[in-house]
């Protein structure tokens, strides 16, 4: 999961295109890879809608690739999966589908990116409201076209009507209250989805607590409480931690995926 004083830093960062390659992460734990391999799911099913039809057989079998596994295969078998399905592909279907995935990722992360700045737009004033109102009238135009190339340039003319001043606003430390109001909005949304879709077994007690929190530090004016339960979403040490860092990568996809 992305830290949550980290979230803004990624944005700001999409130019740095994702590589072909599934996410790296040194956690090779059975849920952890589990998760891989559904999120890789969800992404082929988005990935489909758009797909173009030659190739679309080779995508659909490389989901019952992944489908398989997750329901028959070692822990072993599955990371090796994860770590060489890519280098199985035929050639002109592994170049297109690499193409599309990225456009997936990038996608996926400025829909977030708008996401958040149009949370935060009430709370800007003067110059950052002038500069986040250009932002999302431009990511708009990234967002819609097809070009990986094209996209790319068009989120870096995005990115260029922005200061650092701006994104040094959204990304200091400790965070202004408006940010971590957003990032409270965030998470509310989040939990609601899962818990709404019963994703949350075996932590639903410990779940819905800490949405009760989330849902009463976006309404007290507590500064401390509010960094106080936005850190919870920080702490990967523990079990649960780890389940939620999976969960809202979940919802991330659900929600700015497609």
């Amino acid at each position: 999961m992305k830290n949550s004083a980290l979230i803004i830093v990624t944005l700001v960062l999409l130019n740095q295109l994702y590589t072909n390659k599934v996410r790296a992460d040194p956690i090779d734990s059975a849920e952890h890879i589990d998760s891989r391999l559904q999120h890789l799911i969800k992404r082929f099913d988005i990935m489909a809608k758009r797909f173009k039809e030659d190739y679309l057989p080779e995508l659909q079998n490389l989901k019952s690739t992944f489908e398989k596994a997750l329901t028959k295969d070692s822990l072993k078998d599955k990371i090796l999966l994860l770590e060489t399905y890519s280098d199985k592909l035929n050639l002109k279907f592994a170049n297109y589908f690499h193409d599309e995935l990225d456009k997936q990722f990038f996608n996926e992360d400025m829909q977030l990116t708008r996401w958040y700045v149009q949370e935060i737009l009430p709370d800007l004033k003067g110059k950052f409201a002038n500069e986040a109102k250009q932002f999302l009238e431009k990511i708009q135009k990234a967002y819609t076209e097809e070009d990986l190339d094209r996209k790319v340039e068009l989120y870096n003319q995005a990115a260029d009507v922005t200061s650092d001043e701006f994104w040094d606003y959204l990304n200091d430390t400790p965070e202004p209250e408006p940010v971590l109001n957003v990032h409270l909005k965030f998470f509310q949304d989040c939990l609601n989805y899962l818990l709404k879709e019963r994703l949350v077994e075996p932590f639903e007690e410990q779940i819905r607590n800490i949405y009760e929190q989330v849902q009463n530090a976006i309404i007290n004016q507590d500064y401390k409480d509010k960094l106080r339960v936005v850190e919870i979403f920080d702490d990967v040490s523990t079990t649960l931690g780890k389940f939620l860092n999976e969960k809202v990568i979940e919802y991330e996809i659900h929600k700015f995926g497609e």
